[in-house]
This record gives C-alpha cells, sequence and structure tokens, in this order.
C-alpha cells in the first residue's frame, strides 16, 4: 500500500488519497476532494472521511457526486460522526433545471425524509445530541424540503451549499419550521 499521511487536526487536514479536510471548531464543514470522479457510497472517499472523524474526533459534513451500482450519478451528501460512523446519507431530491438536471438523477424524496441523530457534535457533552436534516444546496429555496425535515423531527438544518443563499430564505426556512439553519 502506498503511505498516507496521518490525518492532521486544523485547516488542511490530510486524509487517504490526498484529500484535504476543512475544520471549524468541533465540526469539519466541509471536506474539499477537488476534482474527483463519481464515488459509490463505500468507496475511498468516504472511508477516508470516516478514517479522519474518528482519528481526529470531528463530525463530518460532505457532499460529493455519488456513483450507483448502475452508472446513476447522484448529488449525494453524508453525515459522519465523531466516532467515524455514517449517520445519515442522502440524495438531492430538486435538482436545478440547466447542468445539474443532466448532471445527476434526483434522489427519491424519502432520502431526505429522516434525519439523524449526531450525539455530542457539536458541544462536547457526549450524551447530548442534536437531530439534524441535511439539506443539498438550493434545495433550501423550496420550502417543502425543510418542512419535511422539521416534521420528522429535525431541530437543525445543515445546508451544505457551494452556491450563494439569500439570509431572507435562510431565516425564513428557520422561522417557518422552528429550526436552525446552518449555511456551510
Amino acid at each position: 500500500g502506498e503511505d498516507q499521511p496521518e490525518p492532521v487536526v486544523g485547516h488542511g487536514a490530510h486524509l487517504p488519497g490526498g484529500l484535504v479536510g476543512v475544520q471549524q471548531g468541533g465540526l469539519c464543514v466541509a471536506v474539499c476532494p477537488g476534482a474527483l470522479p463519481a464515488q459509490p457510497v463505500d468507496g475511498p472517499l468516504l472511508d477516508g472521511i470516516a478514517t479522519l472523524c474518528s482519528t481526529v474526533g470531528i463530525a463530518v459534513c460532505v457532499t460529493y457526486c455519488e456513483a450507483d451500482d448502475d452508472g446513476r450519478r447522484y448529488s449525494g451528501a453524508a453525515v459522519f460522526d465523531r466516532s467515524g460512523k455514517m449517520v445519515l446519507h442522502r440524495r438531492k431530491v430538486r435538482l436545478g433545471p440547466g447542468l445539474e438536471g443532466r448532471l445527476y438523477a434526483p434522489g427519491a424524496v424519502e432520502s431526505c425524509a429522516s434525519p439523524a441523530e449526531l450525539r455530542g457534535a457539536l458541544v462536547d457533552e457526549p450524551h447530548s445530541a442534536v437531530r439534524l436534516g441535511v439539506v443539498i444546496g438550493s434545495e433550501l429555496e423550496h420550502p417543502a424540503t425543510a418542512q419535511l425535515l422539521a416534521l420528522r423531527g429535525a431541530q437543525v438544518l445543515l445546508v451544505a451549499s457551494s452556491g450563494e443563499l439569500t439570509e431572507p430564505t435562510v431565516s425564513t426556512r428557520a422561522r417557518d419550521n422552528h429550526v436552525g439553519v446552518a449555511v456551510s
């Protein structure tokens, strides 16, 4: 096997395969793998992120281009707890009409319906928990996504977005659904 650097805490944490993590506080809010090909859920990208989480003791939400067994591509997101366990995986349901809609298949509505319980991720108390729902990018523009997650018990919506979201949209979703919203 190839020698890989040990993961380190902080901006630029090294992952297996030369990937780089970005950490803010105790929560790694983004992993920047660069231009990688589509990855399976059980592939080396997410395995490396799980290793980072368990080694460094941080929780991570990552978005990535997912490939299924039939070759379909999805805009995927995964949340790992501090032990490296994947506690949530979902696929973006509402795709944009342009390039995004041509590149990816939409995920099933059921994939966004179940928030994950993340213990001790946001505070240093191991018995505390937060019910976390993940919204991928522009899905926050659609009220139904946030509402569905809130109705299923989400206390905080983590919006994994590389685009621009307006502050009124973020605060409206939080107010309308009585949830916290964190945008990365």
